[in-house]
């Protein structure tokens, strides 16, 4: 997991941060162990999904196309497969939207926060085990 450890008083807990002056939830779980028909970086079977939540913004995710909508056990999100890196990419992104390049992204919005589950690679696969990890995610509030 890349959660950073919790810092100095008053700074960001781990996995929190800031997109621009948004603050942002964000976790990156890599090197996970697959089964060969998984795409990954490279085209390899290397393990690489996100979770993020962020405050809600009317803008994609990502650079890319929308696939769709995928029903989950407690809400439906739209799909995206999101554009390889490009000069367009680099040149454009401006909120966040260069850490999906290459992935198959699930999100939805709820009270004002959108949520964003995504992994590396645009296979029947890949939706499969980001499916069950949007579908598993409890979503709590502060202090919860």
């Amino acid at each position: 997991m890349a959660c950073g450890p919790a810092g100095e008083p008053g700074s960001f807990p781990p996995c929190g941060g800031r997109a621009g002056d948004t603050a942002v939830f964000f976790l990156e779980f890599v090197g996970f162990d697959v089964g060969p028909d998984y795409v990954g970086m490279d085209g390899k079977p290397h393990g690489h999904v996100t979770v993020a939540a962020a405050p809600h913004r009317d803008a994609p995710p990502c650079f890319g196309t929308v696939v769709g909508t995928v029903a989950l056990p407690t809400r439906t999100a739209t799909e995206y497969r999101c554009t390889n890196d490009t000069l367009r990419v680099q040149r454009d992104a401006r909120h966040g939207e260069g850490a999906y390049v290459g992935h198959l992204l699930l999100t939805w919005t709820q009270d004002g926060i959108d949520y964003t589950v995504s992994a590396h690679g645009h296979t029947a696969v890949n939706l499969a085990l980001v499916k069950r990890l949007a579908g598993s995610l409890d979503l709590l509030a502060p202090g919860e």
